[in-house]
């Protein structure tokens, strides 16, 4: 014979005349407790600038401030800046004790440049060989973090590389500051302008970036936009 009791968290069945332990209630509290507890302290994954890299290696950010809370996302970006910096011709153990930080705390990796990782995305039959396009800055940064040196034969030839890379950076701002230029002079009521919406604008231009590095169609047309959203809302040129 059952009869129904009630415990605190819901009716429950047992025996008639024998009573639930007294401790029954309380561990079903701990452990809810001890539930909303893990998803308060679940960490938040941090897409890093390469200059917190540079800060956790050189100390100015310490990593008990951060690494409690968070996950640390390392990207091509990253490996790629650590790979053409100037850094590792004038500050040496500066950018070596970035790049050992970046191996050390990053728990997540993007290594498909982000342009890529887009067309993926929206794209899952798209192929891009990650390992055989990225796999030389990660070997080259990995031979810098283990102590290895640019030999001063070949530092005249880096130099070049790094500055080959600068300009193609500089290229591109230049471009985008011009356009912006000729937007700005055709502006005639500003208030009017910023109250514009211009997303439709900024997916246009992404899409097109995408075109123009995978050779390829763009975005598809279902592409959902949330997974970017902080991506597409950023001010060209921030």
């Amino acid at each position: 014979m059952y009869t129904i009791m009630r415990t605190g968290v819901g009716n429950r069945l047992t025996k008639a005349g024998k009573r639930r332990p007294k401790c029954h209630n309380t561990c079903i509290r701990k452990k809810r407790r001890k539930k909303r507890k893990t998803k308060r302290t679940r960490k938040i994954k941090i897409i890093c600038d390469t200059n917190v890299w540079y800060g956790l290696g050189d100390g100015t950010i310490s990593d008990s401030e951060i690494l409690d809370r968070s996950s640390l996302v390392a990207t091509q970006v990253n490996i790629r800046e650590f790979t053409f910096t100037y850094n590792l011709l004038n500050n040496e153990d500066l950018a070596r004790n970035a790049i050992k930080a970046a191996f050390k705390y990053h728990t997540i990796e993007r290594f498909e440049p982000p342009l890529i990782y887009l067309k993926r995305l929206s794209d899952r039959r798209y192929r891009y060989n990650t390992k055989k396009e990225q796999s030389h800055f990660m070997v080259f940064t990995s031979l810098i973090a283990r102590g290895h040196q640019i030999d001063d034969k070949k530092k005249l030839d880096f130099k070049k590389e790094c500055e080959n890379e600068k300009g193609n950076l500089e290229s591109a701002a230049v471009l985008f500051n011009t356009e912006a230029k000729k937007i700005h002079a055709k502006i005639k009521d500003k208030k009017k302008h910023r109250s514009e919406n211009t997303l439709e604008l900024n997916r246009g231009l992404i899409d097109l970036f995408v075109q123009n590095i995978t050779k390829d169609h763009g975005l598809d047309e279902k592409f959902d936009w949330r997974k970017i959203e902080l991506f597409e809302y950023r001010p060209l040129g921030n």
